[in-house]
């Protein structure tokens, strides 16, 4: 069995919803430098006089928790340090009470493992934090997500599935994108981002709005894909620019 292929720990992509239930926006957790997941299986013996003093654990139950660990990261200007937003939203829900203290959590393995344990989706309650340290360590933070219900499986991604899309220095004309082998119409040099997520979720691939990420501003876009699968584009129509589209 020495050829059997292998996969390293910690290959996620988490995500929180910092939309609402009906139009979810998936922003990226930064700084998490461990995730667990596990299920918590609920037994009760039902050991009986015929057991012949063998114990026998019965399933009454099951649950989905996971707990992480990270840095603590933003961007820092002026003097000012704002926390990076998705782990803003993950500690800031633990401050909360009632169901603000709920989250909206997806992760996914971005090397190709599959099933539900390393790709789901989920509601939990979480407790987080920061952890104590030295003047001369790297600030921390760690906690826990207890599952609400049962997580549904996901597809794990094939890349980061996080682009940036940038026409350089253009002053007119227009470029497409193309995702899964369709292409959007044209989108004009300088669109607006949610005229970029129209174009994508206009595809006919099966993806909803809901299903996209586009933020920013011409001349350059984020965009997060629905599956990590890769996007392309051409830039053929632009003039005084060239269209670059990097996985980042």
């Amino acid at each position: 069995m020495a050829d059997l292929a292998t996969r390293a720990a910690g290959r996620y992509l988490i995500e929180i919803n910092t939309g609402t239930a009906i139009a979810p926006v998936w922003t990226k957790v930064h700084g998490l430098t461990s995730y667990e997941p596990s299920f918590d299986v609920k037994t009760e013996d039902d050991t009986d006089i015929d057991s012949d003093g063998w114990t026998s654990e019965a399933i009454t139950g099951n649950g989905f928790k996971a707990s992480f660990e990270g840095l603590v990261k933003g961007d820092e200007a002026g003097g000012v340090f704002s926390l990076d937003p998705g782990l803003s939203a993950l500690i800031e829900a633990s401050g909360q009470s009632d169901s603000a203290g709920h989250v909206h959590i997806r992760h996914r393995r971005k090397d190709g493992v599959s099933g539900r344990a390393f790709n789901a989706e989920y509601h939990a309650a979480v407790k987080a934090g920061p952890k104590g340290g030295k003047t001369t360590e790297l600030q921390k933070f760690s906690g826990d997500l207890m599952g609400r219900g049962e997580p549904v499986q996901l597809s794990p991604l094939i890349g980061s599935g996080q682009f940036s899309v940038g026409v350089g220095a253009a002053s007119a004309g227009n470029f497409t994108l193309t995702y899964k082998g369709n292409t959007t119409a044209n989108i004009a040099y300088n669109a607006a981002s949610s005229a970029v997520k129209s174009a994508l979720v206009a595809l006919d691939d099966g993806f909803a709005a809901a299903d996209w990420t586009v933020t920013g501003t011409a001349p350059t876009w984020s965009i997060t894909t629905p599956d990590g699968g890769e996007l392309t584009g051409a830039g053929t129509g632009l003039t005084g620019g060239t269209l670059t589209v990097t996985e980042v």
